[in-house]
């Protein structure tokens, strides 16, 4: 269970990004370079309806294909965003835990909470400077 007490505000929806990660995420686990999207779903608890929708967008964004009958693949630029934000948040959950003593759980949902909040050249310099480049 978490241990942050978290506000209505501070919930934000899944992004784009949270789905990318977890594609990523499940490919890498199962060691298959596509997933289904069933998967995906149950990855992020979301409905298969809601991950239909956020699929479709990255596929209009072409950071994603996916098959007629649902297997999902990163594109190059997807894959390439997804490391991207597993470097960021894996990061910062090192830097909230060894430099802040930040208990280990809040610092991994701070982390995630910090994806969210960043654009993509702010989370690259601090990836950075705190040596996870």
């Amino acid at each position: 269970m978490s241990t942050l007490n978290l506000t209505k505000t501070h919930h934000m929806a899944l992004t784009g990004g949270d789905y990318l990660e977890a594609i990523y995420d499940v490919s890498t686990a199962r060691q298959e370079t596509s997933v289904r999207s069933v998967d995906i779903a149950r990855s992020l608890g979301v409905a298969k309806p809601t991950a239909h929708v956020a699929l479709t967008s990255l596929r209009e964004e072409q950071l994603v294909t996916q098959t007629p009958y649902g297997r999902v693949a990163l594109t190059p630029a997807g894959a390439e965003m997804a490391r991207e934000l597993e470097r960021f948040c894996k990061a910062m959950r090192i830097f909230l835990a060894n430099e802040l003593g930040t208990d280990k759980e809040t610092a991994h949902e701070e982390a995630g909470l910090m994806e969210h909040a960043l654009s993509r050249e702010t989370m690259r310099k601090w990836t950075a400077l705190l040596g996870g480049s």
